[in-house]
């Protein structure tokens, strides 16, 4: 089965896959000749299982609360702009996800762009590593393979790669066995956050995921909305930041593109993309659910 969302905008149809882009250019795989979307938008993805529309530029609206990723499901929508809403009409997506499967590493679960190191047991990391010795990614058709120095090929239930001394097997595995989101099931990674900051590093632990430490502007970034405890102009957390002596051009540029940095970086580790949120007005605020933590150690 293909992999595909089916999406409606002003009574036409169109069907994307992942990795589409949706955005003003006219090669965009989803293409909307408007001047408040930008180039390129927003980004269909697909990863545990579900399909996940993921911001690019400027965040998009569902309920018209501001988001940086949203998962897909039928009847939702899904705003770009204003007057600009994308309805999910159909989904094709499983209930499965893709792993890797060996006598030592056990079942691993691939995120989108995984590096495998040939050790013992083998080590997957949730990124691309040039030193690695083989990499496998999503290429939005399917999955491919590539050792150090080989050509990438396509991987299919079944198949097996050498790594090192062992022996790997491609598998499709049920996500609700791993206490995995399905197409059912819960919207984001659901895990509460415990999140310690010492202002020049943040700790963000969590119980189903390795702790993630954040450093420099970015953990500085996080500091300071913690310390403002609600939403703050990003002008009086920039110059917090950065200091009072920097021009608000010089600010809002520093600020656009650090809260970008960082947002890139949570979402490489699967923190949830509601954390950061700015409401379109100049103000941006830390979104913390009941369940989540804070130690200010700052």
């Amino acid at each position: 089965m293909k992999v595909c969302a089916h999406l409606e905008f002003r009574d036409n149809r169109y069907v994307l896959y992942p990795g589409d882009l949706i955005g003003r250019l006219d090669r965009a795989n989803l293409c909307i000749a408007e001047p408040s979307v930008s180039e390129a938008h927003a980004l269909l993805s697909y990863r545990r299982g579900r399909l996940w529309l993921l911001s690019l530029r400027r965040l998009l609206a569902v309920n018209g609360d501001p988001v940086s990723e949203v998962p897909l499901s039928v009847g939702l929508e899904v705003s770009l702009a204003n007057g600009v809403t994308l309805t999910v009409a159909d989904l094709k997506q499983g209930d499965e996800v893709a792993a890797l499967r060996g006598p030592t590493l056990g079942t691993r679960v691939l995120p989108p762009v995984a590096s495998l190191f040939a050790t013992t047991p083998p080590r997957v990391e949730a990124r691309f590593s040039p030193e690695a010795d083989a990499h496998v990614w999503w290429s939005g058709r399917g999955w491919q393979y590539r050792a150090t120095h080989e050509p990438a090929r396509q991987l299919e239930p079944g198949t097996t790669v050498s790594l090192g001394t062992e022996v790997l097997s491609f598998v499709t595995v049920g996500a609700s066995l791993l206490g995995l989101p399905t197409t059912a099931g819960a919207d984001a990674i659901d895990c509460p956050l415990h999140l310690v900051t010492h202002f020049d590093s943040v700790e963000i632990h969590r119980q189903t995921r390795p702790t993630l430490v954040v450093g420099g502007v970015g953990a500085r970034i996080l500091s300071e909305l913690v310390a403002f405890d609600g939403p703050v102009h990003w002008e009086l957390a920039a110059r917090e930041v950065w200091g009072a002596a920097s021009t608000t051009e010089e600010l809002r540029h520093r600020w656009d593109v650090s809260l970008g940095r960082l947002r890139t970086r949570l979402k490489k580790h699967d923190v949830r993309g509601d954390l950061i949120r700015a409401d379109g007005g100049g103000y941006v605020q830390l979104v913390l659910r009941p369940s989540d933590r804070v130690e200010d150690r700052s």
